[in-house]
């Protein structure tokens, strides 16, 4: 850290792990003049859509879709500093186009079949992964894989699942599971479902609003955002009879088997059963069910995620959907919509997604389905 550059130049900034390298090196940025003389500093970088920082870049540049003209918008951090970013294209590029004239026209074959792929290649779609995890099936499968918030049958089974973070992202998930009976959307329309369908209906994240970085929650406060988030929805509600009981629609959820692992007599589990204060009112804490990881179990969860996005459509040599499906009320889950359909592929384990991602509510969808969802009791109970 005791050199200094005038400029800094980054290649390839989306293949990077996460930015921290990168921003450290602004503390490098500086010079023996200064600025008001002409003696600018500027921090350059160069990337493509896709790679592990994929998300923080288009957070940091505000990036999503195709771009439009050349200019990004100018952005002033809290600090006053402004960054751009500058869009090009092989239209742009004067001597590519000279010295090979027919270079699109071969991206353009060998993108063939692999529209998400020519969508990243060939436009520069910042809203796609080429070569992702789920680029293919959200490109394809999107308008049936988010849906528009329902009203949930009282014969459904509602359960959550967890993934735990600290100084990166934790996630509760909460899932209503199909008997195979009609739902109705809040706007009126009668939806069909098959029995083992999934719907994704509210999402906790813990961030600080930067993309992979925890927001440093203790368990207590974990619980009591959760606890509080399931009031705010109307899960989590008084009993009319006896206003002293609460009723609690998840009573049930899934976590990863680390969370059990005991040290010194303490365990992540039984520290999250701590009740907790809510507007002066006592709550439970949260009982989690372990989900054991045997060997092979990433690559089955990442090949039942895909399955089931996919069977939310009907295969095309078919007009009726025939398996179960794994729907998103895309307005709830924000971040589930953020994070899951740009997440990349492991470079050494292609039937995996690569950890170095944002992939924590990715984890905790492979935690639900492998748990053991079948009824122990009724989701309505009194706390």
């Amino acid at each position: 850290m005791g050199k200094q550059f005038s400029i800094v130049a980054v290649e390839e900034l989306t293949l990077q792990r996460d930015l921290e390298p990168y921003l450290t090196m602004f503390a490098c940025l500086r010079g023996p003049l200064p600025e008001s003389v002409g003696f600018r500093r500027h921090m350059l970088s160069s990337c493509n859509a896709g790679g592990p920082a994929h998300n923080a870049v288009a957070h940091r540049f505000h990036l999503s879709g195709i771009p439009k003209g050349v200019c990004g918008p100018q952005i002033v951090d809290a600090n006053g500093e402004t960054r751009r970013m500058f869009f090009s294209t092989y239209y742009d590029n004067i001597l590519l186009r000279r010295t090979s004239p027919n270079y699109l026209s071969t991206l353009m074959t060998s993108t063939e079949g692999d529209e998400p792929l020519r969508q990243s290649w060939v436009y520069n779609n910042w809203s796609i992964v080429s070569g992702g995890a789920m680029d293919a099936i959200f490109f394809k499968h999107s308008k049936t894989i988010f849906i528009d918030d329902i009203e949930i049958p009282a014969t459904w089974r509602t359960f959550a699942s967890f993934d735990l973070g600290s100084s990166r992202p934790w996630a509760w998930l909460a899932f209503a599971e199909s008997d195979g009976t009609d739902f109705q959307y809040k706007n009126g329309r009668v939806g069909r479902s098959l029995p083992g369908d999934l719907f994704l209906i509210g999402e906790v994240y813990g961030w600080d609003g930067a993309p992979d970085k925890g927001d440093h929650a203790s368990i207590a406060e974990i619980t009591t955002r959760i606890q509080n988030y399931k009031i705010q929805r109307g899960w989590r509600f008084q009993d009319v009879h006896n206003p002293k009981k609460w009723n609690d629609m998840f009573r049930r959820n899934f976590a990863d088997d680390a969370i059990g692992q005991e040290m010194n007599g303490y365990s992540a589990q039984e520290e999250f059963k701590t009740h907790v204060l809510i507007n002066g009112i006592s709550h439970p804490g949260i009982p989690f069910e372990l989900v054991s990881k045997p060997p092979g179990s990433r690559e089955t969860g990442f090949t039942l995620v895909r399955e089931r996005l996919m069977n939310t459509a009907a295969r095309p040599d078919s007009k009726i959907r025939e398996g179960k499906g794994l729907f998103i009320v895309k307005d709830n889950c924000p971040n589930t919509a953020r994070t899951l359909p740009v997440l990349s592929r492991n470079p050494k384990k292609p039937d995996d997604v690569d950890p170095a991602c944002e992939s924590h509510i990715y984890d905790a969808i492979r935690y639900a389905l492998a748990a053991d969802r079948a009824p122990h009791f009724r989701s309505y109970r009194h706390a």
